[in-house]
């Protein structure tokens, strides 16, 4: 786990800007919170596993998901912190981290390449073409078009991989 620290200066502001809020118009509000916010995106984007970069490249893209509504498997095909093979492996949960197609059990593999999924792949990607979106898609639009959210959720649901 990846822990990312704001810088003590940007703390105290926060901290001042929490405790005396009456003082601040909006502007300075707003201002401070874009300070910190493209400060943690800084650390965040020098921390964050490759992976997980493909859902934020931009400060815009936390801004976009911060309107989604949290899912317990988008969390875990973010964080790749799931029942996937290669966590229970890195985890020492199991003893190879193969799918049963014989490849690692990565949350790549199973998106964009795994041949058990490939019907409920197919369908996801015709359903995206209906929004102009080609398939193998970028991963951050999930944050910024709704529709290509929801269908992403059910391709996730639907191979009943994260099910627990």
């Amino acid at each position: 786990m990846h822990s990312v620290f704001i810088d003590e200066e940007a703390l105290l502001l926060f901290t001042i800007c929490e405790n005396i809020s009456d003082q601040f118009t909006n502007f300075d509000r707003k201002k401070l919170h874009d300070i910190n916010l493209s400060r943690w995106f800084s650390a965040f984007k020098i921390a964050a596993k490759p992976w997980t970069k493909h859902f934020f490249k931009t400060v815009n893209d936390f801004k976009a998901a911060a309107k989604t509504t949290p899912s317990f498997k988008l969390t875990q095909v973010i964080t790749c912190h799931s029942r996937l093979n290669s966590f229970l492996y890195k985890i020492k949960k199991i003893d190879s981290p193969l799918c049963v197609c014989g490849k690692d059990e990565t949350m790549d593999h199973v998106i964009f390449d795994c041949p058990l999924y490939i019907r409920s792949r197919f369908s996801l990607q015709v359903n995206l073409t209906f929004y102009s979106v080609s398939f193998p898609f970028d991963l951050n639009l999930v944050w910024h078009m709704k529709d290509v959210c929801r269908l992403f959720i059910n391709f996730i649901n639907k191979i009943g991989r994260l099910d627990f």
